[in-house]
C-alpha cells in the first residue's frame, strides 16, 4: 500500500486558520517589496529595511496563525489547559512525526519550530549584533501567544511549545548570521 497523495481538499481540519495566515503572509511580502523598492529608489541599502519588514511580517503571521480562534463566531468557554512540565506538551508527541506525519500533532510540533525560523532569520539580517535581543523578543512573543491561548482561546499552553519556538528562533538566528557572513549582506543597522 503506497503513500496517500497530498490533496488540499482531502486534508483534515488543521487547527491553524489557513486563509487569514496566508493573507497576512501575502500582505507582508507586498510591504517588504514596497520597502525594498523605496530603499532602492532612494539609493539606500535594501537588505536591512527589507529584512526588518519581513521580520515584522513573520511576527504578524505567528500572531494570526496561533492567536486566532479555531471557529467563528468565537465563544469563550473558560480557561484552557496549562502544561507546566517539559516533555508533557508538544515534545511528547515527537513520535507522530514518523507514525502519522500528516496528523495534527505532527503539524503542530513542526509548526511550533518552523514559524519562528523566518522571524529570527529576518531579524538577524535586519538588526545586526542583536542576537540576545532577538531571542528575548521571540521568547516574549512565544509567552504572549501561550498566555493568549490559555486565558482567551481555551486551548493548551505548554512549556514545550515555548521551547520549540525558541529552538526555531535559534535556528533562524544561526542561519541569518551564516547567510550574512557567507554572502556579505552587511547592511548598517
Amino acid at each position: 500500500m503506497g503513500a496517500r497523495p497530498l490533496v488540499l481538499g482531502a486534508l483534515p481540519h488543521y487547527p491553524i486558520p489557513f486563509r487569514p495566515t496566508v493573507a497576512v503572509a501575502g500582505a507582508s511580502l507586498v510591504v517588504a517589496f514596497i520597502v525594498a523598492v523605496q530603499a532602492r529608489l532612494a539609493h539606500r541599502p535594501v537588505a536591512s529595511p527589507t529584512s526588518r519588514a519581513l521580520a515584522i511580517g513573520s511576527a504578524a503571521v505567528i500572531v494570526v496563525a496561533t492567536g486566532s480562534p479555531y471557529h467563528w463566531p468565537f465563544h469563550w468557554d473558560g480557561f484552557g489547559r496549562f502544561v507546566p512540565k517539559f516533555g508533557r506538551g508538544g515534545l511528547s508527541e515527537w513520535r507522530e512525526l514518523y507514525q502519522d506525519p500528516r496528523g495534527v500533532a505532527a503539524l503542530l510540533l513542526v509548526s511550533n519550530v518552523l514559524f519562528y525560523v523566518p522571524l529570527a532569520f529576518f531579524a538577524a539580517l535586519g538588526w545586526r549584533r542583536r542576537g540576545p535581543s532577538i531571542v528575548v523578543s521571540c521568547l516574549l512573543l512565544s509567552l504572549s501567544m501561550e498566555t493568549l491561548q490559555y486565558f482567551v482561546l481555551n486551548r493548551t499552553a505548554a512549556l514545550d511549545d515555548v521551547l520549540l519556538n525558541l529552538s526555531g528562533s535559534l535556528i533562524g538566528i544561526l542561519f541569518g548570521v551564516w547567510v550574512r557572513r557567507r554572502f556579505g549582506t552587511r547592511a548598517k543597522s
